[in-house]
């Protein structure tokens, strides 16, 4: 099968997309955000609780993955990226967004974020990933009004930062 727009997910009857001939050649790259609301569930099985970021790319939600149900009240939750570009009519970006999501998940690392997943729910892309709980950097550091962040702390921090990069370079990313 040689079609860049067909996830392995894609074969199943109720995720597969429309016949191409069904799809609109006029629609721009952003995607409507109503299926991406709060308490809003994807694929029926990610229910978006809270909004834990905004970027360019999308907005993080903290997700619970109603599949690890069976596991503890901590565990059941993820990072869900939703994309804000609709890839469905732009095969490139699609491929180019496999690319990296693959090369993501390929980065087995302590010090870089688990990757599990790249769906779709009609036409929302997004990726699936382990969830951080914790304080942001920006945010110690706006605590720190300007005062200089403890020595240790900071070599731990950018020790950390450095062995994530090291271990990406290794393998060409």
């Amino acid at each position: 099968f040689s079609d860049p727009t067909v996830f392995a997910n894609d074969f199943d009857p109720q995720t597969r997309p429309p016949p191409q001939s069904a799809r609109s050649r006029e629609r721009p790259m952003e995607r409507p955000t109503d299926k991406a609301a709060l308490g809003s569930i994807l694929r029926g099985r990610y229910e978006l609780l809270s909004i834990v970021g905004r970027g360019s790319t999308g907005v993080v939600y903290k997700a619970l993955d109603r599949h690890r149900a069976h596991l503890d009240h901590s565990a059941r939750c993820v990072a869900l990226r939703v994309l804000k570009d609709n890839y469905r009519d732009y095969p490139e970006a699609l491929a180019q967004l496999e690319r990296e999501f693959h090369l993501a998940q390929s980065l087995s690392h302590p010090n870089i974020v688990s990757t599990f997943d790249l769906d779709r729910d009609g036409d929302t892309y997004f990726v699936v990933m382990e969830l951080l709980e914790g304080e942001l950097l920006s945010e110690v550091l706006l605590r720190l009004e300007r005062r200089p962040l403890e020595r240790d702390r900071a070599l731990s921090i950018v020790g950390g930062i450095g062995a994530a990069l090291a271990h990406a370079h290794r393998r060409n990313v």
